[in-house]
């Protein structure tokens, strides 16, 4: 990775401090969703589910952890059962990694916010217990309308997604 970006060639990686390396090639978001009746109207809620990864120096017991923002104001958490593998299995790159796979917030969490979030990412080292703040993604909820096919085609509650094309840009930048 370091031949090519001193060639000038895009990588997928992100170098951080501590010899720690953010896999974005790996990061994803999407939303489990629930509606419910608040005050005679359908409201939508969701929580969050990630996958992200990084590789480099990662000692045992070390654990990813997320915070997600709108503004400064924290609308929930998750600390995500982290794998670690060591790579060298199979002749695999010997780099570890450590990824998270549906990493959810809780469901005592259910968010209802739109529009442009922020989700802050920390590496906890397994050695140390020291907390570092690896990557900080921009992702943006949107609703998509849905219909009531059950009920002569009516409008429904609308239904939020994260827009790809958030993601997309980041990677690439």
């Amino acid at each position: 990775m370091l031949t090519l970006a001193m060639m000038g060639l895009p990588t997928l990686g992100r170098a951080q401090t501590g010899g720690v390396v953010v896999d974005q090639a790996h990061t994803f978001y999407n939303l489990d969703t629930r509606t419910q009746n608040v005050d005679d109207q359908y409201k939508t809620f969701w929580q969050l589910r990630a996958r992200f990864g990084v590789y480099g120096e990662i000692p045992d017991r070390s654990v990813l952890k997320y915070v997600v923002k709108q503004g400064n104001n924290v609308l929930g958490r998750a600390s995500c059962q982290s794998i670690l593998r060591a790579g060298a299995i199979a002749g695999e790159n010997p780099v570890p990694d450590l990824y998270v796979n549906d990493c959810r917030t809780s469901r005592e969490q259910m968010l209802g916010a739109r529009g442009q979030l922020t989700v802050e990412w920390t590496f906890i080292n397994g050695s140390t217990d020291a907390e570092t703040v690896v990557d900080t993604d921009t992702i943006t909820i949107r609703d998509a309308p849905t219909v009531d096919v059950g009920n002569n085609n009516r409008p429904y509650y609308p239904r939020p997604y994260v827009d790809r094309n958030s993601e997309i840009l980041s990677t690439v930048l």
